[in-house]
């Protein structure tokens, strides 16, 4: 595109100049203009497709000559002034002016508007491009609300044969920004705030991807490396507007077509996020390797994790989590790829499931298992997601705790927690009533009215369950199970576990097998 710049002071004229060459505003050629005569004679013998002009540069008659020439005018119109008047709005109606600018003029504002301009300009001019092009742009709108202008696109690669080296990047917006805010808002405060650089934005459902050109950093920009651009954006949207995001860069190229594999890379480094956490910007040039690990627990992380439950031991299932998912790694960023972390995780819940399905006064925080659950779905950060499951065994313990408060007296809970803590010893009625101090038939008594069981029964039951657990998870002897779990005889120990599963243990872990 031609444009004439038509203001009378020669310092104005190169700083509307300057802004069109820093900005990539696509032309072919500037003429300027700084007299009434001038501008008149350059609108009557060049092609004139983009016209920048001032209207405090013409007395009233001067102006009634070109406003008559500019009806004849093919091209776009811009009109500048000091004076925000009805007039100078009426006369830049009149002349159909795509812009109207008073002075003092902000930079980025203008440069925006102007670069929209001459997108929509040079679209008209190619009717027969343009259709396919809207078409394209109202595509992307309707599926990700976000009006893109795929002219972008042809303009990126036209000026791709310059060889200027480009790099992508991607922002990911954190969840809770994304719905305390908005998509669409934190979209438009990133473009406000990196405007000075020019990139190339291309909203998708997942990432907002950028497209830099290199040489667009000139020479009065903030900053001109890339990596604190964005800490700084970071660190800005953070303290001005309470925005989390997570910014991953590929690197440069000159050759356009490899700008796919830029992507490539800004994708993959921002998965260090998960590891490293969210509010950081990550460079692929960085060393950062996945690998896979087994994501189904082992027998004996799975008989740790059951035992620390059943023991409500808080101390104990916070060291298991930390020491099974938050570990060191080398030096060369060897990491376990999320995927098979989540697979993990969720491995945990399934024996979290079964230890809630045992005990129904836990069966009324089925919500924050199921919010839990989602957490190692979606959450974006490792050490954030196994403090949560930390914290959701505290409240099931404490839950616990809580139901056996109101159910049963400080006698009677002590006597269960002995219980439960030697059951695998000889137990008997005498020990119980020397160890909470009071007198056997009284605890007998009092056992048997508050719990429904006598004390024989329960002492039982509370065997028979670690059997069932040893059974389910090791690969121990029924033998050794029954001496572990306080029965020396094993054909009594068979009789006992019939009795309270209706069937013998062998038949137990032929069950299990089969499933």
């Amino acid at each position: 595109m031609r444009f004439l710049i038509a203001e009378a002071d020669e310092l104005e004229q190169k700083g509307i100049e300057w802004l069109i060459s820093t900005n990539q505003i696509p032309h072919q050629e500037i003429l300027r203009a700084n007299t009434p005569q001038k501008v008149e004679q350059v609108l009557r013998q060049e092609k004139v497709e983009l016209l920048i002009i001032n209207l405090d540069l013409f007395n009233e008659f001067e102006w009634l000559r070109i406003k008559n020439l500019l009806k004849y005018m093919d091209g776009t119109i811009i009109i500048h002034s000091a004076h925000q008047t009805f007039r100078t709005a009426r006369e830049a109606l009149e002349v159909n002016a795509k812009g109207l600018f008073i002075q003092p003029i902000s930079p980025n504002e203008w440069s925006a508007s102007v670069r929209k301009i001459v997108r929509h300009a040079n679209l008209s001019d190619k009717q027969t491009k343009s259709n396919a092009v809207t078409q394209d742009s109202n595509m992307y709108r309707w599926l990700f609300d976000y009006h893109f202008e795929m002219s972008e696109v042809r303009e990126l690669l036209e000026r791709g044969k310059s060889k200027d080296p480009k790099f992508v990047s991607v922002i990911e917006i954190d969840s809770t920004t994304n719905l305390k805010m908005g998509r669409s808002r934190v979209l438009q405060i990133i473009q406000e705030e990196l405007q000075e650089y020019s990139p190339y934005v291309i909203p998708t459902e997942e990432w907002i991807v950028l497209i830099f050109n290199v040489k667009a950093l000139h020479h009065d920009a903030r900053l001109t490396d890339f990596e604190s651009i964005f800490i700084r954006l970071l660190r800005l949207l953070k303290e001005q507007y309470d925005i989390s995001i997570t910014v991953g860069l590929g690197n440069e190229y000159t050759d356009i077509y490899k700008l796919r594999d830029s992507y490539v890379e800004a994708k993959t480094s921002i998965k260090r996020k998960f590891y490293y956490g969210i509010n950081q910007v990550f460079r692929y040039g960085h060393p950062f390797a996945l690998h896979t690990i087994d994501p189904i627990l082992t027998p004996e992380e799975q008989e740790k994790l059951v035992y620390f439950l059943t023991h409500q031991d808080r101390q104990g299932i916070k060291e298991y989590l930390f020491d099974l998912f938050l570990i060191e790694y080398n030096d060369l960023d060897q990491f376990p790829h999320p995927d098979f972390i989540r697979i993990k995780l969720t491995s945990v819940m399934a024996n979290i499931r079964r230890f809630m399905l045992r005990n129904e006064d836990l069966l009324s925080l089925e919500k924050q298992y199921q919010l839990m659950f989602n957490d190692i779905l979606n959450g974006e950060e490792l050490s954030v997601i196994v403090q949560k499951l930390v914290y959701f065994c505290y409240s099931l313990f404490s839950n616990l705790n809580q139901s056996e408060e109101a159910i049963y007296s400080k006698v009677t809970q002590g006597l269960i927690e002995y219980i439960e803590d030697h059951y695998f010893e000889k137990v008997s009625l005498h020990r119980l009533a020397d160890q909470v101090g009071k007198n056997k038939y009284y605890l007998s008594h009092l056992f048997k009215r508050e719990t429904g069981q006598s004390m024989s029964e329960y002492i039982q039951k509370v065997r028979i369950e670690n059997a069932k657990h040893l059974i389910e998870t090791t690969e121990k002897s029924m033998q050794e199970i029954g001496y572990l779990v306080g029965y020396e005889d094993q054909s009594y120990f068979s009789r006992m576990f019939k009795k309270w599963n209706s069937m013998s243990p062998n038949a137990y872990k032929n069950n299990i097998i089969k499933k």
